[in-house]
């Protein structure tokens, strides 16, 4: 499996934020060989990490992969599941619950998985995915970055693809790869959740060229392996 790691991180974080460029140097992906979750989802799913009071991407990151899921023509808690893991374990039943409504639609609910570990469970989750995240204490936010997980049904991970610009085409290739074992942990661009500015929305032209490209990288590297294992299947046939 193809080891993640973060090609690109975007450092655009407020005056006063309080986290050291060393404390950020340890936010990314970086996959362990043969990454699993022991979750007995039932489906393949996706699965993301979010901050419940975060609102700066993580809304838009579930938002964005509630709709995307529901354009794949896959059927909700049949084909897919969608696994949402809660970043801070302060946070209550009811702020997740809240978030989970703002940003996905109601016949999507029943396909959701909501998370919310405890700190040792959380840190053992995070571990096994390579997922490198920190807390700003003094913000109260988390440094973390942003990207969905999928996973096969047993909880083994078939591919990693970014929270943004990654088309609804994308994330049916994965999830179906996912349910016949083809997927590849593709090297894609993760951003970092953190210093985003809500006020525009937005970021510079140069990171959403890279963006594309790396989700174009995805897409083909998913089809590549999706069309090896059906032609493999067709020759035992």
């Amino acid at each position: 499996m193809i080891r993640l790691l973060a090609i690109l991180m975007l450092f655009c974080a407020p005056a006063h934020a309080a986290l050291t460029q060393a404390e950020l140097d340890r936010v990314g992906v970086n996959l362990p060989k043969g990454a699993a979750l022991p979750l007995d989802l039932g489906a393949p799913a996706v699965l993301i990490f979010a901050d419940f009071d975060c609102s700066h991407i993580c809304d838009a990151a579930l938002a964005q992969t509630a709709d995307q899921l529901a354009e794949t023509g896959l059927a909700a808690g049949q084909d897919y599941r969608l696994a949402v893991v809660g970043m801070d374990p302060g946070d209550s039943a009811a702020t997740a619950q809240q978030f989970i409504a703002r940003q996905t639609p109601a016949h999507l609910r029943a396909a959701i998985t909501l998370l919310q570990p405890g700190d040792e469970e959380l840190a053992g989750m995070t571990r096994a995915l390579g997922y490198g995240y920190v807390l700003d204490s003094e913000l109260g936010s988390f440094a973390h970055p942003a990207a969905r997980y999928v996973l096969a049904a047993d909880g083994t991970v078939s591919a990693v693809i970014p929270a943004f610009d990654a088309s609804p085409d994308a994330l049916r290739i994965a999830l179906v790869g996912a349910r016949f074992g083809t997927g590849a942990a593709a090297t894609s661009l993760i951003l970092l959740c953190y210093g985003f500015d809500p006020v525009t929305g937005r970021y510079s032209l140069a990171i959403w060229r890279v963006l594309t490209v790396a989700c174009l990288v995805t897409v083909l590297m998913l089809g590549g392996a999706l069309a090896t294992a059906f032609r493999r299947e067709r020759r035992q046939q």
